[in-house]
């Protein structure tokens, strides 16, 4: 690729910061402390108490972007990606959730509709997570296990703090049959040089048209530094990943996407691809009014939308299909150009109908675990698992 080092530092920094007082004394919660010196810790028993707190804000979405809470997660750390609705395939991926709420402010975030006050909790029982991983694994024992960040906040938006990455990163390559995603829509990957994938960490970048990525996705890095940044991620040894999540329908879009899939050509290697998925808009109906509020420039909430078997509203069928269809004609346009076969692309539609799989490809995954094999195949072809 020929791109020279850069720094990748991200300047974001929560601008208040809370803990639970029964997490003030975990060693990984001093870390965090001395992290941010400038910052008074606020000490809190629960959530509720911050709520309180935000709702006197005048907006208190944003405020709660901007704070940071420090807490236990009371539940499970992982979960089996809830594709819940049998009509929808899905890739079957266990979700990591170890921060919940997202510092970035995409206009058409499903947690706007999902978190009370967009507040960042990022959970510091690691021991906690760790001994859950290991059960999870030994539950799977002779199965590849996939397992991706980032579905509750982006993976590397704060990690220049946090630093999750030190410790997942040489836990999951020490494994076998187990690769890690990590998700982003940051150029924030400083932390992960000098760690040693051994190829079962996939960093992987949300992109989007361009006028799509300025409008709409709002405190993210630009496509270039996203692209910058997945040119040196993939020099430092990870697998690359890219998703198209979510595709909006505007007039002249058919150019933007285009470009955006040749760029990522143009900017990694293809043969290191993990996967490149491809996701149409599709949000809770109570979102519309969020961005109404919010965003009042924002556009794509008037677009022609049908309810779908999961409840959320998703362009027509017909236009889905079109929309599918042409992106999957310029990804194989390009990984032919490459040399490569196409049957060793790893191209997935993500939360999609098995009709509009067969009418895109041709023919449609049997069922969900076909997915989920596929996937597993593409990374384990190209590990040392």
């Amino acid at each position: 690729m020929g791109i020279e080092k850069q720094a990748f530092v991200r300047a974001s920094r929560p601008r208040r910061l809370f803990v639970q007082r029964s997490v003030r004394t975990l060693p990984y919660t001093q870390d965090l402390l001395r992290a941010l010196p400038e910052l008074e810790a606020e000490p809190v028993d629960s959530e509720a108490e911050i709520h309180t707190l935000l709702d006197r804000e005048e907006a208190p979405e944003s405020a709660g972007k901007q704070c940071l809470y420090l807490a236990r997660n009371p539940n499970r750390f992982f979960k089996l990606c809830p594709g819940l609705v049998p009509e929808l395939a899905c890739c079957e991926v266990q979700v990591l959730n170890s921060t919940v709420g997202c510092d970035l402010d995409c206009t058409y975030c499903f947690l706007q509709t999902y978190l009370p006050y967009s507040l960042v909790t990022h959970f510091v029982n690691l021991d906690d997570m760790l001994r859950e991983l290991d059960a999870l694994l030994e539950s799977r024992r002779g199965q590849f296990t996939r397992v991706c960040t980032g579905e509750l906040s982006d993976s590397l938006s704060l990690d220049h703090l946090v630093h999750l990455s030190r410790r997942l990163v040489p836990e999951f390559a020490r494994r076998k049959r187990v690769s890690l995603e990590l998700k982003t829509k940051t150029a924030n990957i400083a932390p992960l040089e000098r760690l040693e994938p051994k190829g079962r960490v996939i960093v992987s970048w949300t992109v989007n048209a361009e006028s799509v990525s300025r409008r709409e996705e709002l405190r993210c890095a630009s496509l270039d530094g996203r692209f910058r940044a997945a040119a040196q991620a993939q020099a430092w040894g990870y697998r690359i990943g890219f998703h198209f999540d979510p595709i909006i329908h505007f007039a002249g879009w058919e150019e933007e996407y285009r470009r955006t899939v040749e760029r990522i050509f143009d900017t990694v290697r293809p043969e290191s691809l993990a996967w490149i998925s491809l996701g149409c808009l599709r949000f809770d109906p109570r979102l519309k009014a969020i961005v109404q509020r919010r965003f009042p420039g924002s556009r794509f909430v008037y677009g022609e939308f049908i309810p779908g078997p999961d409840g959320k509203m998703r362009y027509p069928e017909a236009l889905r299909v079109e929309l599918f269809s042409k992106m999957k004609e310029w990804v194989y346009s390009q990984w032919q150009r490459a040399g490569l076969p196409l049957e060793r692309l790893p191209l997935y539609l993500c939360m999609e109908s098995y009709s509009v799989w067969e009418k895109v490809f041709g023919r449609a995954p049997r069922c969900r675990a076909d997915v989920a094999e596929a996937l597993d195949d593409s990374v384990e072809q190209n590990t040392w698992c």
